[in-house]
């Protein structure tokens, strides 16, 4: 039970993280209703890919990266259209939490950029990433326990400082909702931690998938809370900075900004921070774990300091620049979480026919890419 459990903190850690910022941005134009529809569409279509990667660990036997699973059934080709993309956004993602952090540590030392900090973050993060199995995983139990006890007390403080009157008016449209669509997908990205969990809980396929299952579900209900509770918050008390959200001019540091002063207490500043360090050490573990896997199949030491190296550099050599990579990260993140790996799937199961939950994932895949083309027109 206590594997069980490491399993699904894992799940949850490595989704829940920017997204408490970014969603609520993201989706203030789509409204509450339709965000929540949208979400569990996430949900499920995260699950589903999810469980085509882990039928295809289970078929080769072992826990292995969309990379190796490709050389494996497709050949080189397919192989390197999975690394490519896996790789990309993988360390895009590392980069953006390493930068984060530092930002967050250095702000709060009084500094406005700090190499040394950076340096520092990265250290941790190495130090972090090179723990045993078993002890990265307790050690993420415990940070995803005081990450759900951080985001139950602030949502609980919020609503008791300022009592939801009902849900704010917006004038939500299909092209709002896809253009949401990007980064809610990348928000719901656990994936790349198929085969970690699936080695981690000895093959047990039913267990894995349900870990997944019972994660991805644990993902949807915070997410939606946090947007709930924060979008109505905010349409009720401070209606001139919704207006602002909805017109795209609001970004991450003024939400927390007018977070904070709604619950007009000192703790949720402290709070706040805390929450936003451990999401990002939470979902910087889960990245860290997946793209090990696949390094360790190509290197035979070394993996976690070009994972932790990596980040760092470009975080002290270009820190803005991963910011237009992961403008992107949704469009990239459906190559090798969905296209690629339902495309081996079929080629295991061809004997089956058409699989119409496979169909219908890539077609939610399809409107993510179209997001991202329309966000960027």
């Amino acid at each position: 039970m206590q594997k069980f459990i490491g399993a699904v903190s894992m799940v949850c850690g490595t989704a829940i993280g920017a997204g408490l910022v970014a969603l609520p941005l993201s989706l203030v134009n789509a409204g509450i209703v339709a965000s929540g529809v949208v979400m569990l569409a996430a949900l499920w279509v995260a699950y589903e890919t999810s469980c085509a990667m882990i039928d295809i660990n289970h078929r080769l036997s072992a826990g292995k990266s969309i990379v190796e699973c490709s050389r494996i059934i497709s050949g080189n080709n397919a192989r390197l259209v999975s690394m490519v993309s896996f790789y990309l956004l993988s360390f895009a993602l590392l980069a953006a939490y390493t930068s984060c952090t530092s930002e967050i540590i250095a702000v709060s030392m009084g500094q406005k950029d700090s190499p040394l900090v950076v340096i520092v973050c990265g250290l941790m993060f190495y130090l972090l990433f090179s723990l045993k199995i078993k002890r990265l995983n307790l050690v993420n139990s415990i940070l995803f326990a005081l990450l759900a006890l951080l985001v139950i007390g602030i949502l609980l403080g919020i609503c008791l400082k300022s009592p939801i009157r009902g849900l704010p008016g917006c004038d939500a449209s299909g092209r709002h909702i896809l253009l949401a669509l990007p980064i809610l997908f990348t928000s719901f990205g656990v994936q790349n931690i198929c085969p970690y969990v699936y080695d981690f809980l000895d093959g047990d396929v039913h267990r894995v998938k349900k870990s997944f299952l019972v994660g991805i579900s644990i993902v949807a209900a915070v997410y939606i809370s946090w947007i709930t509770v924060i979008l109505c918050s905010i349409g009720s008390l401070n209606p001139e900075f919704y207006s602002k959200m909805l017109g795209g001019s609001a970004n991450s540091g003024d939400l927390i900004d007018v977070i904070c002063r709604i619950s007009s207490s000192g703790v949720t500043h402290i709070l706040i921070k805390g929450l936003s360090l451990l999401a990002m050490a939470t979902s910087a573990i889960g990245v860290a774990a997946g793209l090990a896997v696949s390094l360790r199949e190509i290197l035979r030491r070394g993996a976690m300091v070009i994972i932790a190296a990596v980040p760092t550099l470009a975080t002290l050599l270009i820190p803005n620049a991963f910011m237009n990579i992961l403008a992107f990260g949704g469009a990239i993140a459906t190559v090798f979480v969905v296209f690629v790996p339902l495309y081996l799937h079929h080629l295991q199961h061809r004997d089956e026919g058409i699989n119409w939950k496979h169909l219908l994932c890539a077609a939610y895949a399809a409107a993510v890419v179209a997001g991202e083309l329309l966000g960027g027109a």
